[in-house]
């Protein structure tokens, strides 16, 4: 192995699944430096992001949320997938865990409620974990009304990160607060908080993570009057800014986010007629939104909201969905049809596109 030059053994082992890493680490002092090292720890990363693997969050919802029975599974994006079952390197006695997102390897999970929440760093393909606390700090007397977390990856630092946005009314005092702030798992602090007058947009739907920024849907008004709006958080510079929509036609009733190849997508729901998924070619750039998917109303039954995920494009050609919760499908991007796929038997699932990295969480 001396023999070997650097460069080509470390170009060599790139091309490994982290469970042969791990095992070759015991080999020789020389190969376990090789392998920790920063650079190949890059250097594995960036062969990594090329094959996408989905963890599935299995619930038996039938017992409550404060006891679920729940266990998670692995499986890659082949056509004909082997599955595995990585269990949680922590308690899971309480609340379940729920899956807030994934960045380079790294699942981040959370659980618990208002203020006081569990936050999970997990690195399933290494075993490494992180778990820390979310304890909110408001004068005493305060009314928590609402506390939404979320989790992302800054892109320009490296470093995932958790935002708490809470919605709050001082004592005597029927004005209600947002106040911001933000968990960084490079320093293990939360370091950044903000406070501000809240606005009259309500969240909703599902939060995701693209370019270095969350993203969730606001609503504003009811009923027929409903405006909805992309907003997002751009952990970075950590502060505030819109999202230009799609150009919707056929009456979009309801909408909501997801991701799909590194790439915002809205999926909206037309009453009666389709749910369509469109995605953002060219971050931030409005006339990159392209409508990828049409499906009726007949795939996917009777619905006035989304309840439709894009979870990832597979390497047969089609893209993974998922729906209500329940189950996937399979849809054909040339054939235009789509099909139910991946059965398992639980009343509530969710899931996560992630790759084997040897990134740290720790």
């Amino acid at each position: 192995m001396p023999d070997v030059p650097q460069d080509v053994l470390a170009e060599i082992l790139s091309r490994l699944p982290v469970k042969s890493l791990l095992r070759f680490r015991t080999v020789s002092k020389h190969l376990c430096a090789v392998i920790d090292s920063p650079q190949f720890v890059n250097q594995h990363l960036n062969q990594s992001l090329k094959m996408n693997k989905i963890l599935l969050h299995l619930k038996d919802s039938t017992l409550g949320s404060s006891n679920s029975k729940c266990s998670f599974y692995s499986f890659s994006t082949d056509p004909n997938p082997d599955y595995e079952k990585p269990g949680l390197p922590v308690n899971q006695s309480g609340p379940v865990y729920r899956i807030m997102g994934s960045f380079n390897g790294i699942i981040c999970l959370t659980r618990g409620q208002s203020t006081r929440r569990d936050i999970l760093f997990w690195n399933p393909s290494t075993k490494r974990y992180r778990l820390t606390k979310s304890v909110g700090n408001y004068p005493p007397g305060s009314k928590i009304r609402l506390t939404i977390v979320r989790a992302g990856y800054d892109h320009v630092s490296g470093d995932c990160k958790v935002v708490r946005f809470s919605h709050y009314s001082r004592p005597g005092s029927n004005l209600v607060c947002c106040k911001v702030n933000v968990y960084s798992l490079k320093l293990d602090l939360w370091q950044f908080e903000q406070e501000f007058p809240c606005n009259t947009y309500q969240v909703q739907g599902h939060d995701v993570c693209v370019s270095g920024s969350i993203h969730w849907v606001g609503t504003q008004n009811s009923g027929s009057n409903k405006k909805y709006s992309i907003i997002a958080f751009d952990l970075h510079s950590q502060s505030f800014k819109s999202v230009p929509q799609p150009k919707y036609t056929n009456g979009c009733v309801a909408i909501d986010l997801g991701i799909l190849g590194g790439c915002l997508c809205v999926v909206c729901c037309h009453e009666k007629v389709s749910v369509d998924v469109w995605v953002m070619m060219k971050y931030g750039v409005k006339v990159s939104w392209r409508k990828l998917i049409a499906l009726k109303m007949s795939d996917v039954g009777f619905r006035t909201s989304p309840g439709v995920r894009p979870i990832s494009y597979l390497k047969n050609g089609k893209v993974l969905l998922q729906v209500d919760h329940k189950y996937f499908l399979e849809y054909d991007l040339e054939k235009k049809t789509s099909e139910k796929a991946f059965f398992f038997d639980a009343p509530y699932l969710t899931s996560c596109v992630y790759q084997e990295t040897l990134v740290s969480c720790s």
